[in-house]
Order: structure tokens, then C-alpha cells, then sequence
């Protein structure tokens, strides 16, 4: 019982993680762009986020 429009919704998310990977230097381009590929190849175009970017999903708050 597959739910494509949930996979998808996950696969833009990941999309937007290794995006934010990349930016942050943690990641090489080549590489984000191969797993964006991929992802696009598997899912078809990838929607857009939800308006939330960079809310509550810092992952190196290291500041305490």
C-alpha cells in the first residue's frame, strides 16, 4: 500500500537536506548533485518545501 505523494513530499525534503549539506561545505557539490539526481530520477520532479526552511532544524547549534 505505497503513498506516493508522501514519498515524494520525504524526497524533496532530503533534497532540500543535502542542499543545505552542500551550502554548509559538509558535502560535496558532485556528491549532492549525484544524490539530487538520483532522487529526481526515482521520484519525478520534487515539490517545493513548505515555507519553513531554516526553522527549527539547525542542526549545528552548537552555542550553549
Amino acid at each position: 500500500e505505497g503513498k506516493p505523494e508522501k514519498a515524494a513530499e520525504k524526497a524533496g525534503e532530503l533534497s532540500q537536506d543535502v542542499a543545505e549539506l552542500v551550502a554548509d561545505g559538509e558535502m560535496a557539490a558532485s556528491d549532492g548533485q549525484a544524490l539530487t539526481t538520483a532522487l529526481v530520477t526515482t521520484f519525478g520532479p520534487l515539490p517545493e518545501s513548505g515555507g519553513d526552511n531554516g526553522r527549527g532544524n539547525d542542526r549545528n547549534d552548537d552555542d550553549d
